[in-house]
């Protein structure tokens, strides 16, 4: 389960599981989002609530690539999660995470950010996963 957090369309917190860690979905989401408000950025900022959007995506399908690289996933319908060989970086990338991501030219330059080099496929374990979203926007 990955949740996510928006003020005024920018993301300001999310957390994730690759595989669910607690007894059920529902006390995965929970944990999650009580990590988000314990989170410092949220101190004294409670008048925020209102204007926070949420957004939740449980991993549906998850399969690792061998004959293909990032560019050929759909990104309408897909993303990645990324794991650097020596395990050393790993990244998730969800569908839709941000307007200002739409081709994947857009996912590498993050990937470059995120990961703190450049991304290279072959460095790297890739997944295409699929989620299904649910949001209060």
């Amino acid at each position: 389960i990955f949740v996510t957090l928006y003020k005024n369309w920018e993301i300001i917190w999310s957390s994730w599981n690759i595989v669910e860690l607690e007894k059920s979905k529902a006390h995965e989401l929970i944990k999650s989002c009580i990590g988000a408000l314990n989170d410092e950025r949220f101190n004294n900022k409670i008048d925020w609530v209102d204007d926070l959007k949420i957004r939740i995506d449980e991993v549906i399908s998850k399969t690792i690539l061998s004959d293909k690289n990032v560019k050929d996933i759909n990104p309408l319908n897909s993303w990645v999660i990324v794991i650097k060989k020596d395990y050393e970086n790993l990244w998730v990338i969800l569908p839709w995470i941000s307007p200002n991501i739409n081709t994947w030219e857009d996912i590498v330059l993050v990937l470059n950010k995120k990961l703190k080099s450049q991304f290279i496929d072959s460095e790297y374990i890739v997944y295409e996963i699929k989620t299904k979203q649910t949001t209060n926007f």
